[in-house]
């Protein structure tokens, strides 16, 4: 499922003074579309790996890397790095870091938060 959030920016500019028939009634209303989606992980290429030594690419949709807030975390916190995002933002390729734990992989950006469903299987 899919929720979009529209930001509704209600802008009307004061009129210029009059009264009567010279009342002037203008204005406008602005709607800014955010194209970018929040994130989801739809599956994992493997849910078992080795830290420091398996690569991996997450899937799913809202994998904006350039999001000043965009993370990907592994269990107890690990986070991932040194990882691609193919144009279309989606799919994630990393090498899992060591120290990763058997867990649910996260993805964050300003525009929420995404879990794997299932558990990475982490081997150290």
């Amino acid at each position: 499922m899919l929720i979009y959030f529209i930001e509704f920016v209600f802008n009307q500019p004061a009129p210029s003074a009059g009264s009567g028939p010279n009342v002037a009634l203008t204005g406008e209303n602005d709607v800014t579309v955010d194209v970018d989606l929040a994130p989801m992980i739809s599956s994992l290429s493997t849910y078992a790996a080795t830290a420091g030594v398996t690569s991996i690419q997450i899937n799913g949709v809202g994998f904006n890397g350039s999001d000043p807030l965009f993370e990907i975390k592994f269990w107890r916190g690990v986070a991932g790095t040194g990882f691609t995002i193919n144009p279309a933002k989606t799919q994630i390729s990393l090498t899992v870091p060591a120290g990763a734990r058997t867990g649910k992989v996260t993805v964050v950006t300003s525009k929420g938060l995404a879990v794997s469903e299932f558990a990475l299987v982490v081997s150290p």
